[in-house]
């Protein structure tokens, strides 16, 4: 694949004196780009067939990028979400900002864990791991996270009847006899 381009040349008083023609090979080019466009295309299709919320922050915990489960618990689109900050996303619960995982992941530069609930009821499980450069500088970090909401209500309810759980042992004891 060639790219060609061509110059007028022109003398001090502008009168034309001709052109210049330049004729490149640009296929080694195209086919890096193109090779550059599968794979990105190809992290984003495994990223958004994660159920888990996965979003690329800088060093400002600026959005970045964001996987589908992540923009669907925002109800945003991607292009809405890219570019807010992660309080812009919290904006309704001023404790979620509180010991955030991933501000302390690019504190600490080690991955950071919290559960978390929301202002609407939800119980999420967030991971904050920092990001590096090939020189070992933090340069963003990522964030995963999963809603475990009705896991949580399950096991709330298991603690809640746990004084039940002798009962229910000798009635299991009882019909198995």
């Amino acid at each position: 694949m060639t790219e060609m381009s061509w110059q007028p040349i022109y003398d001090e008083k502008g009168a034309s004196l001709g052109h210049r023609e330049s004729i490149r090979d640009v296929t080694a080019r195209r086919e890096a780009e193109e090779a550059l466009k599968r794979a990105e295309h190809e992290k984003a299709t495994i990223l958004d067939s994660l159920a888990e919320g996965v979003i690329h922050y800088d060093r400002e915990l600026i959005i970045l990028w964001a996987n589908q489960a992540a923009c669907n618990s925002a109800k945003m689109k991607r292009e809405e979400l890219i570019g807010k900050t992660c309080r812009d996303l919290c904006r309704q619960d001023r404790s979620a900002c509180d010991d955030c995982p991933v501000a302390k992941a690019l504190q600490t530069g080690q991955s950071q864990e919290a559960e978390r609930r929301t202002h609407d009821g939800k119980v999420w499980f967030i991971q904050g791991s920092p990001i590096r450069n090939e020189h070992g500088v933090i340069i963003g970090a990522v964030e995963i996270a999963l809603e475990f909401t009705h896991r949580g209500h399950i096991e709330q309810s298991m603690l809640k009847n746990e004084d039940n759980w002798p009962r229910l042992a000798e009635t299991h004891d009882r019909f198995i006899k």
